[in-house]
C-alpha cells in the first residue's frame, strides 16, 4: 500500500498532519494496538520508567525514517506545569531522552513551554482536539532557525503536535518533525483499546 511520504499514512487516511506550516516529517515506531497500547500505558500511568528505553530503542528506526537535517535536536513535547506536578515525570521525556542516547542526535528541553493547561483529550473528536490545544504551546526565542523533532508517546489526531508544531514555527524553526512509539490509524482501533488523550 503506498504511503505518503511526510507522515507515512496510507493513501486515502487523512493526512491532516502534512502541509504549510504542519509537520515536514512524521514517523511512529509501532500502529497502536493492544501490545502497544499495554506498554505505553504501564510507562505512562504505571511507573514504569524501565520501558522507556525500550521504547526509545523501537524508534530509533522511525527517527532514520524521518531522514532528519544533520542540525536537527529532539524535544519532548512538554506538559503543563500543573499536570507536571501531579505525574511527577513526562513520558515524552523519559523516550526522547532514550531515543538521544541510542541515536546520538542532541536533545534539547528549552525550546518549547506548554503555557495553557488543557483538559484531557479522550473523548474528543478531531476539531475538539484542535480546539482544546489552541495556544498550548510558546516557542522560546532562541529556537529560530533550529531544525526539531518532536517525541511523543502517541499520534492520535495529531492535534497536540501540530499545536506544538506551530508554536515552533512562529518562533522560527525551521524543520519541525515528529516521532512517536505508536500511532492510531481508524481501521486498527480496536472495541477493546482504550484510546489515548493526545
Amino acid at each position: 500500500m503506498p504511503l505518503c511520504a511526510p507522515c507515512a499514512a496510507p493513501k486515502g487516511f487523512d493526512r491532516t498532519l502534512c502541509g504549510p506550516g504542519r509537520l515536514d516529517r512524521a514517523r511512529s515506531a509501532l500502529v497502536y494496538d493492544a501490545l502497544s497500547a499495554e506498554l505505553i500505558l504501564q510507562l505512562k500511568y504505571g511507573d514504569r520508567h524501565d520501558l522507556a528505553p525500550i521504547l526509545g530503542g523501537l524508534m530509533v528506526s522511525a527517527l532514520a525514517a524521518l531522514h532528519p537535517p544533520s542540525h536537527a535536536v529532539l524535544h519532548p513535547v512538554p506538559l503543563h506545569a500543573k499536570r507536571l506536578r501531579d505525574r511527577r515525570f513526562n513520558q515524552a521525556a523519559l523516550l526522547a531522552r532514550s531515543l538521544s542516547d541510542r541515536s546520538g542526535m542532541p536533545l534539547r528541553l528549552d525550546l518549547l513551554k506548554r503555557i495553557k493547561a488543557t483538559p484531557q483529550q479522550r473523548g474528543l473528536g478531531f476539531a475538539g482536539r484542535r480546539r482544546n490545544l489552541s495556544g498550548a504551546f510558546a516557542g522560546a526565542p532562541d529556537a529560530k532557525g533550529q531544525a526539531v523533532i518532536l517525541v511523543d508517546d502517541v499520534l492520535t489526531s495529531g492535534a497536540t503536535l501540530l499545536s506544538a508544531a506551530r508554536a515552533l514555527r512562529r518562533a522560527g524553526v525551521s524543520f519541525v518533525g515528529a516521532v512517536t512509539v505508536a500511532r492510531v490509524f481508524e481501521t486498527a482501533k480496536d472495541p477493546q483499546i482504550s484510546l489515548p488523550d493526545v
